[in-house]
This record gives C-alpha cells, structure tokens and sequence, in this order.
C-alpha cells in the first residue's frame, strides 16, 4: 500500500482521512475505524473466555459479545469498559477500573433487558448450554433456526431490542 499524493508531495484525503493505492485501487483509511473493529475483535475474545460469562448469563457467551463488546476499549492491554457516562469503576474496589468479568455483569445490569439476560437462581451453570427454550409467547420470539440465519449485528439488535428465542 502506497499513499496517494498530489502534485506537490502532500497526502490526499478524503473525509479527513488518508488515501492509499493498494492493488491499483484507491482505499481510504479510517484509523479510527480499525482501531475499533480491532478493540470489538478483542473483547469478543474475552466474553468467550470468560468464566463468569458462561456460568453468569442465560445466553451464549457470543451472543453477550455481541451485545455489549462495543463498550470496551484497550488501554496498554487490558480491557477498559465505557458506559453512557465514560469508564466504568469497580463497586467491588471503589477508585479503580471495573475488570471484565464485574464490567460485563454492571453493563447488563443496567440495560432495559438485564434481568433476562442473568441464569435464574438454582439453574446449574452449563458452558455450552444453548440460550433458554421457555420464553413468553409474543412477536419477539424467534425459532433458533431463524435466528442462526441472521448475521451478528441483527443478532444483537434482536436480543438488545427485547427478542428471545424459541425451541
């Protein structure tokens, strides 16, 4: 990749951003944009490492990801989680950064939806199990296969917009 200069040797943007020649085709690059999708790719990672996830949440630890990975950010390599009003700090350890595992549990927390996103008390804590089959009937209920189809993004906006799913 070669950055496209005018004339008179200075960069070429467009929309504030860099242009560069790579395969004979024009790209721009946004660094902003990478270092996001990089940061998303990152957390994601997180959620399906996580203990607490898996033994924490009723929905599968992609389908978390996909819900709330957007919120985390690195600093010097550790996972820094943003809400609504910047980082997010520890109940646990006040005047310090929440870690993941407390961050993920205070940004579902505080979701219109949090409740139904937690195990219910006494249910046994299953890595791998699927997301929950008992769900009220209504328009937002989806039949797995349906919702096996959908890409990540549509899968988020289903669950944060209140969906479930069915058997």
């Amino acid at each position: 990749m070669q950055l496209k200069l005018d004339t008179n040797g200075h960069a070429i943007l467009k929309d504030g951003h860099p242009v560069y020649i790579s395969g004979g085709k024009e790209v721009v690059h946004n660094a902003a944009e990478v270092v996001k999708e990089r940061d998303r790719y990152k957390a994601k990672s997180l959620f399906n490492s996580s203990k607490a996830v898996h033994e924490k949440f009723a929905y599968p630890a992609d389908m978390i990801g996909d819900m709330f990975a957007d919120h985390f950010t690195f600093e010097d390599g550790k996972p820094i989680a943003n809400g609504p009003n910047g980082k997010i700090y520890s109940r646990q350890r006040p005047g310090e950064l929440a870690d993941f595992d407390e961050a993920v549990e205070l940004l579902a927390q505080n979701t219109k939806m949090g409740a139904q996103l937690f195990r219910q008390p006494g249910a046994a804590p299953d890595a791998h199990a699927p997301a929950p089959t008992q769900v009220p009937a209504g328009p937002r209920v989806l039949p797995r296969k349906e919702f096996e189809r959908m890409n990540p993004r549509q899968k988020m906006d289903f669950m944060k917009g209140g969906g479930r799913l069915a058997a």
